[in-house]
């Protein structure tokens, strides 16, 4: 899968690589939250797809979600979909 980022504000999705793993399984995307400290930005997970044997789930992270700004945070989610999506098909 090529790698993919989208950054829309203070939210971003993006690929991961092979070394992030949840629970044993590798997690291929995330959409994040960039936010500021001290001066310093970081960023903190809101939601991560998984692969399963019907495609890809989206789950959130708490309800961090619903904390986001909903528009961007679901355009976002709508890109991340179809980029795996596509990126399955083509493994196929």
């Amino acid at each position: 899968m090529n790698k993919f980022n989208f950054r829309i504000g203070d939210l971003e999705v993006r690929s991961c690589g092979d070394f992030l793993l949840s629970g044993g399984e590798h997690v291929p995307a995330q959409i994040i939250k960039w936010d500021e400290s001290d001066g310093k930005e970081f960023c903190y997970v809101l939601a991560y797809w998984n692969k399963t044997k019907e495609g890809y789930d989206l789950l959130f992270v708490g309800d961090r979600p619903f904390k986001a700004d909903k528009d961007i945070f679901w355009k976002l989610a709508e890109q991340g979909q179809k980029l795996l999506t596509e990126a399955n098909k083509e493994r196929r």
